[in-house]
C-alpha cells in the first residue's frame, strides 16, 4: 500500500529528474556495499592497516680497514695537489721575477738612449749657434 502511494508519486521515467534521482540511488548502493563489506571484513581480520612511513637506521658501515685506505689514498692526493701547486707558485714567481729582470733591463736601456738623444740635442743647439754667429760674421 504504502509502496504503491511511493510509485505514484514518482515523476516520469524519461524526465532528467528521474534519471538524477535514479544515479543517486545507485550511489548510495555502491556506498553501503563497500560500508558493508569494511565491515566483514574487519570481523575476520582482513583489514589493512595502514602503516606510517618509518625511517630506519642504514646498516652498511666502512669497515676501519676500508676507512683507512681511503683516507690515505685521499691523503696522498692532497699531498701531491700541494706539490703541484707549490711547483707551479715557484714556477710563476721564476716567470715574473725573469720578467721584472727583463723590464729593469729596458727600462735602462731607454734611460740610456734618452740621455743620449738629450746630448745629440745640445750639441745640435750648440752647432746651430755657432753657425749662426759664423754666418753672421761672413754677412759682415
Amino acid at each position: 500500500m504504502i509502496l504503491a502511494a511511493v510509485i505514484d508519486q514518482l515523476p516520469d521515467p524519461h524526465s532528467a529528474e528521474s534519471i538524477g534521482w535514479v544515479l543517486i540511488i545507485l550511489v548510495a548502493i555502491a556506498m553501503g556495499i563497500n560500508a558493508v563489506t569494511k565491515m566483514v571484513d574487519r570481523w575476520r581480520g582482513k583489514e589493512l592497516v595502514k602503516q606510517p612511513v618509518i625511517i630506519k637506521k642504514a646498516t652498511d658501515y666502512v669497515l676501519r680497514d676500508e676507512w683507512m685506505e681511503r683516507f690515505n689514498t685521499a691523503d696522498k692526493s692532497f699531498i701531491q695537489m700541494e706539490t703541484q701547486i707549490e711547483d707551479l707558485r715557484r714556477e710563476r714567481k721564476k716567470d715574473t721575477d725573469e720578467l721584472h729582470a727583463r723590464i729593469t733591463i729596458i727600462s735602462r736601456e731607454v734611460s740610456a738612449l734618452m740621455a743620449e738623444t738629450d746630448m745629440q740635442t745640445q750639441r745640435l743647439a750648440s752647432i746651430d749657434s755657432k753657425l749662426d754667429r759664423l754666418i753672421e760674421r761672413r754677412s759682415r
